[in-house]
């Protein structure tokens, strides 16, 4: 066999090869539970995401939009639900305009607005479905065991 010959087989073998392992691969949809190395994380609406980078520890979602929280992340969220575009958090300690305190945060997806609360009465008043928020820790359990978070129909 000539030279150029074998070096052909050779890149034919190898590419036939790499086509076989692409053609297996499992490709995760956003609603899958994978794990990103030490990053575990927690679909809400597609595209939206909340991740731990510590074990579930520590909650975070970056916010890409609103008016006193866009380019920030909300940390240390204990309690999240969704329903339909709007989004529920709880967070006990969180930076707002002027001071860090608690607060439960509602996004809006669609209209692309976030409004925060102070006072869970009125939190419940003004948007009675934040009653179905439960603890992120119990959330995520939930989904890594039945791969479906409560919202995930």
């Amino acid at each position: 066999m000539t030279s150029k010959l074998k070096i052909i087989l050779i890149v034919l073998i190898l590419t036939s090869c790499n086509f076989l392992n692409k053609k297996n691969e499992v490709q995760e949809g956003f609603y899958d539970y994978y794990q990103d190395g030490d990053i575990i994380r927690l679909p809400l609406k597609e595209p939206y995401i909340m991740y731990s980078a510590n074990n579930g520890e520590d909650w975070v979602f970056d916010v890409p939009f609103g008016d006193f929280l866009k380019g920030l992340q909300v940390s240390n969220i204990q309690s999240v639900y969704v329903e339909n575009d709007l989004v529920f958090f709880y967070s006990d300690l969180i930076s707002l305009p002027g001071e860090t305190a608690p607060a439960w945060i509602i996004f809006d997806l669609d209209k692309k607005t976030s409004t925060y609360y102070r006072n869970y009465d009125q939190f419940i008043k003004d948007f009675p479905s934040g009653q179905k928020m439960e603890l992120v820790s119990s959330t995520f359990e939930k989904f890594k065991q039945k791969k479906k978070a409560t919202w995930m129909k």
